[in-house]
């Protein structure tokens, strides 16, 4: 069930709306308390226990559109605010028979609420869906109780009026929403400083104090350095010291 909650700092739509503020459980709140006055006080003589039961069933609703995250809504959430509403309208509908008088269905606009802001939280079709289904309902209720069809889809054909509202916020406002949730998300990424690389020794220089030790080098400095022929033409005799320069040194 945690997982439902309000929990952790996802950013989503609730946060344009400001459905994580404590203004939004105080609207919450006050949403329950003003539908538990009308069922207490506009429900016909014997259905009391009918009016709370669809108020109940209201209330966890509104409740779980504020407190549930996730966009678009988990799908067990939908399916289960889809249909609330219809189980609501039907309970009263079996309690409630002409003349209608002030506010016995209330649950109409109750319904309309909830599935307006199932649209704002990313579940459109499903909100329709729940929608059309209620008033199915009412429509049906209508021509059982000798209202007729056309006085029933009079009576709740407004209530597609918030519900269009709020699948044109759906469709246009979510998703520039979501591209700015993602945009702040997004972690910045920070170029990393380019590895260098040192210069690859080729061979070793003849100045190195490591060279000067070598043999090898030593020999190949001193031919490179020693005359082999005088300025006669006669052969030099390598026998005899001869005087060379090794590194700047006089040998």
């Amino acid at each position: 069930m945690d997982a439902f909650l309000n929990t952790g700092n996802a950013s989503d739509i609730r946060e344009m709306l400001g459905l994580r503020t404590a203004a939004a459980r105080v609207l919450v709140a006050a949403f329950v308390a003003t539908y538990a006055l009308i069922a207490t006080t506009a429900s016909p003589p014997g259905s009391l226990w009918y009016e709370l039961t669809a108020w109940f069933i209201i209330s966890l609703a509104a409740i779980a559109l504020v407190v549930v995250r996730g966009d678009p809504l988990p799908m067990l959430i939908t399916a289960a605010l889809t249909t609330s509403g219809v189980v609501a309208m039907n309970v009263i509908l079996l309690a409630v028979h002409p003349p209608v008088s002030g506010l016995q269905l209330w649950p109409l606009s109750a319904v309309t609420a909830i599935y307006t802001y199932m649209c704002v939280r990313g579940r459109t079709t499903w909100a329709w869906i729940g929608m059309l289904a209620v008033l199915a309902s009412y429509v049906m209720w209508a021509q059982r109780t000798g209202m007729g069809y056309v006085t029933g889809l009079q009576l709740s054909v407004i209530n597609f009026a918030p519900l269009v509202t709020a699948t044109f916020f759906g469709w246009t406002i979510r998703p520039a929403a979501q591209n700015i949730f993602r945009y702040v998300d997004k972690p910045l990424s920070v170029p990393r400083p380019k590895r260098q690389t040192r210069p690859s020794s080729t061979s070793a220089t003849i100045d190195s104090p490591s060279s000067m030790n070598s043999p090898g080098l030593c020999s190949s400095a001193w031919r490179a350095t020693a005359p082999s022929r005088t300025t006669t033409g006669q052969q030099q005799d390598y026998s005899k010291p001869t005087s060379a320069t090794l590194f700047g040194r006089q040998l």
